[in-house]
């Protein structure tokens, strides 16, 4: 086995100086990336998107598999979200289709080649991206980089050849200005991008350059230093602004505007998020005619597609597809309204409504542990089978239950969820209503005693019926309460206890 170094393709892109392993035998010649390698590719999709950010990309080996860790240094959220639906696309992914509540996880096989198109195999590591720098970094405690100051062009739009850019790649030629000069567009991101190029024997106009710059400014184009060139972006195709630049060209360096390139290939649009299709053909796993709905859509445009699947082969889950294969079903409705801002306390109960995790599943109700940003919070839910599970989860993906709720030594409360397969069950069932007997430990946290046993629960867990500051009332009712539940338990030593308990709280009544 050698480990080499080649320039590979995946999901459409060139990825520099990636390490390999290549295996040899009298037959078959066999090459694979493992954890590094997509640890490198991972950091030079954010090189090349989003330019010289700060990033932490780990990988680590071990008895079990292995794992890539890619922290952030509080990157704007469509950034994070971005750079993390890239890495899960290497990572291992988890199938509920068996009946397992743990699920089982299964590799994924990535679609990755060399130059000459040799298929490479790959390692399928767990990935984890979070948006805070690692806890041992020093900018752990410092303040990000404002990313908006930061330069709008990237170095996604241009890929290295001969250690120059060339600012052709991934854009069509659409008009020719008959002076040394053409028009290029294309889509590299989210925008569409006119890019002016000069032909390499035009002579620069130096004396004129000033008015030159000012004259293509008026008309929407700024120069580019590091690609040199005249740019401009839009969100949407515009026929007219490739003649306004060669309009202005024309002034210093004469010339007419020649046809537009035979057949060029026109702008793409994406297709929006939320938009059904079905299948045309069989692709692996997934049979013609299956449907699902677009997540996501990547580079260049329209040639792979992330949806949501909805077949019995892939149950509702994140699936990699070429473009072509699909066919619309119905274009993905537009929001009306924007989203309101959703804002969160510590403490406050809330339920988890995005796409299942490994540990956390749509519907699980947590308490809002940490803010470590306005985007991000830490939660902890709390599951039967492992106990306590964090997990750093977008806004967007929380819905508030309830705010913080307060109780007080003496409230007496009802059992609102189900603790069949709580570790510490003792009989207590749904309904039960209890007495709060003291806070502890960590965030909201009681001890509440139902029907004379004590156990620790979260507030989630239960509801105030009547707050301890109706004392004569509460104390009255509960005695009532448990009376009827002397009379149906048959075990003799807990009718002993329960019925000592009882007498305590009378005895307690008459000296209040």
């Amino acid at each position: 086995m050698a480990k080499i170094k080649k320039d590979i393709i995946v999901f459409g892109e060139t990825y520099k100086n990636i390490d390999v392993y290549e295996y040899r035998t009298p037959y078959d010649v066999s090459i694979y990336i493992d954890t590094t390698g997509i640890a490198q590719i991972i950091k030079q999709y954010i090189k090349n998107k989003y330019g010289d950010i700060k990033v932490w990309a780990k990988s680590s080996k071990y008895s079990m598999g292995s794992s890539v860790s890619v922290y952030l240094w509080n990157v704007p959220r469509e950034w994070f979200l971005d750079i993390k639906e890239f890495a899960d696309r290497f990572g291992k992914y988890i199938d509920y289709s068996s009946g397992d509540p743990d699920g089982n996880f299964y590799g994924k096989n990535v679609n990755a080649t060399l130059i000459d198109g040799t298929k490479i195999e790959n390692d399928s590591p767990y990935i984890r991206v979070d948006n805070k720098p690692p806890y041992d970094s020093k900018e752990y405690d410092m303040t990000p980089p404002n990313y908006e100051d930061m330069p709008k062009t990237t170095k996604k739009e241009y890929q290295r050849k001969g250690g120059k850019y060339s600012p052709t790649d991934n854009l069509d030629l659409v008009l020719d200005c008959g002076n040394g000069w053409k028009i290029y567009v294309g889509k590299p991101k989210e925008k569409y991008l006119y890019n002016v190029v000069k032909d390499k024997d035009t002579k620069q106009n130096k004396e004129q350059w000033a008015e030159i710059k000012a004259d293509m400014l008026e008309a929407g184009f700024m120069w580019g230093y590091k690609s040199g060139t005249f740019q401009r972006w839009t969100t949407m195709p515009d026929d007219t602004i490739p003649q306004k630049a060669c309009d202005v060209l024309s002034k210093y360096w004469g010339g007419a505007s020649q046809p537009k390139a035979e057949n060029p290939k026109q702008p793409q649009v994406m297709i929006p998020q939320g938009t059904e299709f079905e299948l045309m053909e069989d692709d692996g796993t997934l049979k013609k005619g299956d449907t699902g709905v677009f997540a996501q859509d990547y580079y260049p445009p329209n040639t792979y597609v992330d949806a949501y699947m909805n077949s019995e082969r892939v149950p509702d889950f994140l699936y990699y597809i070429p473009f072509k294969k699909i066919r619309i079903i119905e274009e993905a409705p537009k929001e009306e309204t924007p989203k309101e801002t959703k804002k969160f306390k510590v403490g406050d109960i809330v339920e988890y409504i995005g796409i299942d995790l490994i540990t956390i599943k749509n519907g699980d109700i947590g308490i809002i542990d940490s803010i470590p940003n306005k985007d991000n919070y830490d939660v902890k839910f709390y599951k039967p089978s492992i106990g306590y599970s964090f997990g750093n989860i977008d806004k967007d993906d929380l819905e508030l239950v309830e705010s913080k709720k307060e109780f007080k030594v003496g409230d007496k409360v009802k059992l609102i969820k189900d603790i069949t397969n709580y570790k510490n069950n003792q009989g207590i069932k749904l309904g039960d209503i209890g007495i709060v007997k003291n806070k502890e430990g960590y965030l909201d946290n009681y001890d509440v005693e139902f029907n004379g046993k004590e156990i620790y629960l979260d507030v989630s867990y239960f509801e105030i019926v009547e707050s301890a500051s109706t004392k004569e009332v509460n104390l009255e009712e509960y005695i009532s309460d448990l009376n009827v539940l002397l009379e149906m338990e048959d075990d003799e030593s807990k009718r002993l206890e329960l019925a000592t308990y009882i007498s305590d709280l009378n005895i307690l009544k008459l000296l209040d």
